[in-house]
């Protein structure tokens, strides 16, 4: 019977990660007085409307840009795109202590 319930407790667990959103890299980011700017890929069809924002309540607060769409133009954009989300936006101030989740400074074009 233990066994069946760690079991169970694993298949959870795992089905839980699967629908976790998957990460979008990033070229960079900067923290403005009013929000945050993201510099992503883009192939010169990125806007956004393509992207939203994941936040996990914790300590510090956890967040997490999500692509939603990809960009399928093929443009060389090599300084990206900037996307800028205000911190009202994030249901966020500026004065809160947050962790970005998403990776930063590769230097490659991700297949997605």
């Amino acid at each position: 019977m233990k066994n069946f319930i760690l079991l169970m407790a694993l298949i959870f667990t795992i089905n839980l990660n699967a629908f976790e959103s998957p990460v979008t890299p990033l070229m960079g980011f900067e923290m403005q007085n009013d929000g945050l700017v993201f510099t992503v890929f883009s192939g010169g069809c990125t806007s956004k409307k393509d992207f939203r924002i994941d936040i996990l309540e914790s300590n510090p607060v956890q967040v997490k840009l999500v692509r939603l769409y990809m960009d399928e133009c093929e443009a060389y954009l090599p300084l990206g795109q900037k996307i800028k989300f205000t911190w009202k936006e994030m249901g966020l101030s500026n004065e809160h202590a947050f962790f970005l989740r998403n990776p930063i400074g590769l230097l490659y074009k991700p297949t997605f």
